[in-house]
């Protein structure tokens, strides 16, 4: 059985004051501040041991004290010993958990500041076979010994010590509970012109969606007539392909977010969610229209919109998902059935040369991304393709 907890680690005696505006006190002291890197997951530098500093995915629902590798070449680099192998690694997709490989504990760094000797996976597989591209995770390791704010405007992260935070005024304080320390929210969401009907969501720092839901018509969580198949994520054990829809509302704090699009999984992919008894995972497409601070010694999260925060939802409108290869390059990674980029003959691996006439290269993935949400756009895409080289124009529309 799984308990329910208001917190993962135990509460601090700190006054706090709530207001209609949010949390309203002095600013706290951080104890770091650093920048990321967004390619719609949170990237930040950590060291191992004495080696050169490389990104790790910031996620909050991967709740382990723990920093995993994704590639087996990493771990030999780092010349690593490992003392026993499980087969734990858990995650999206339609593939098999994976061998992982555990060290007795490294020194770890994250932007310089010495997290301590904590434990260190590998995943047993190359870097060819990987689903992931990204060379580690780090979660609870970062989440539950500091108050972390994550900042989207300025792309930086800030660190607090839990004992002296207090928030300055102007956030809005959203309650958390914990599922084996996976921060979770208890929210309201409609779909489908249907009632208003209660979900428990995982808050994802690690995931790109704006949001996946299990299909559980009981519920009232069902996906809505119009649906286009497409990639739903990517996780340990391979992609996701999902139906995805809008729904009519979504509740975030006070918030009332419109016209969200949600995966909606079955019962093939629900399992990734483990033991947490929830609906889904509420990612970075729908959070980082906020600047947010998770403050897990007091159950909560802290929210404050942003620029971003009046930005459209929208699913790419060609109806192709792009990644960043191991080599670095920039590729189609999935293409829906009937849709623009599949009409226009475009191709998972096909490589990505150039896109209205600037190469790939030079955009910021995040902003390549943005450039296929634009309705009514025409946008030139050079691709290469077996030694061969074409461009196609895509017109861009909503397809869902």
């Amino acid at each position: 059985m799984i308990s329910t907890r208001r917190r993962p680690v135990a509460a601090l005696a700190v006054l706090t004051f709530i207001t209609a505006g949010g949390v309203a006190a002095r600013a706290a002291e951080p104890v770091a501040r650093f920048p990321f890197k967004f390619d719609g997951r949170i990237l930040v530098p950590v060291r191992v041991n004495d080696s050169r500093p490389f990104d790790a995915v910031l996620d909050t629902g991967f709740p382990q004290r723990l920093l995993l590798l994704f590639h087996k070449e990493t771990g030999d680099e780092l010349g690593l010993s490992y003392v026993r192998t499980v087969n734990a690694t858990r995650g999206a997709g339609s593939g098999e958990n994976k061998p992982t490989l555990l060290t007795a504990g490294e020194r770890v760094a994250l932007a310089g500041i010495d997290l301590g000797k904590i434990a260190t996976g590998v995943v047993d597989e190359s870097r060819a076979d990987s689903p992931m591209h990204n060379p580690a995770i780090l979660g609870g390791a970062v989440f539950i010994p500091y108050v972390v704010g994550i900042d989207f405007e300025k792309s930086e992260i800030t660190l607090y010590d839990p004992k002296t935070f207090v928030a300055e005024e102007g956030w809005e304080a959203v309650p958390l509970v914990f599922e084996r320390n996976i921060p979770v929210l208890e929210t309201t969401l409609r779909v489908g012109g249907g009632r208003e009907t209660p979900a428990r969501l995982i808050v994802d720092t690690g995931g790109k969606p704006q949001l996946a839901l299990v299909s559980d018509p009981a519920k009232g969580i069902a996906p809505p007539k119009k649906v286009v198949r497409f990639l739903a994520g990517t996780g340990f054990r391979g992609d996701v392909i999902a139906d995805h829809g809008r729904l009519d509302e979504l509740k975030l704090g006070r918030h009332s977010l419109k016209g969200v699009v949600s995966a909606f999984w079955g019962p093939d992919v629900a399992p990734a969610l483990g033991e947490t008894r929830t609906d889904g995972p509420l990612g970075l497409g729908t959070l980082r229209r906020f600047n947010l601070i998770f403050d897990y010694t007091r159950a909560r999260m802290l929210i404050k919109p942003n620029r971003y925060y009046g930005d459209p939802f929208e699913l790419n409108m060609a109806g192709m998902a792009l990644e960043k290869t191991a080599a670095g390059e920039t590729a189609v990674h999935f293409v829906a059935e009937g849709s623009e980029a599949g009409i226009k003959g475009l191709r998972k691996r096909d490589v990505v040369l150039a896109v209205d006439g600037k190469a790939a290269g030079e955009y910021d993935h995040f902003e390549l991304m943005r450039m296929f949400e634009r309705a009514g756009k025409t946008v030139r895409i050079k691709v290469a393709r077996g030694g061969e080289t074409k461009e196609v124009r895509l017109k861009l529309k909503r397809i869902v």
